[in-house]
């Protein structure tokens, strides 16, 4: 696509934070950016997803995934890492 995309703006967007459907261009970039979310690993996907999108907290993570809490956090940063990377090689 080599566009350079921010994590940070496709968090508040599935957050409900903000409102793409402002700009055709900018709907199209997230939807793009929902396709990328499936190429990560399973559990990066599952605890970005409850994390930024679902809202829990890194405990409740941890219990759900029956993990430790600095696993969750691993596995978040390093989720939001791949997420990047895929987005812009």
């Amino acid at each position: 696509m080599g566009k350079t995309l921010n994590i940070d703006l496709f968090i508040e967007w599935l957050t409900g934070s903000s409102q793409p459907d402002k700009n055709l261009e900018e709907k199209e970039a997230y939807s793009f950016l929902l396709q990328q979310l499936n190429k990560l690993p399973n559990n990066q996907r599952i605890a970005l997803t409850l994390s930024k999108i679902e809202g829990h907290s890194n405990t409740i993570i941890a219990e759900i995934m029956k993990t430790s809490i600095s696993s969750v956090e691993s596995l978040i940063h390093r989720a939001k890492i791949n997420l990047k990377t895929i987005i812009n090689p």
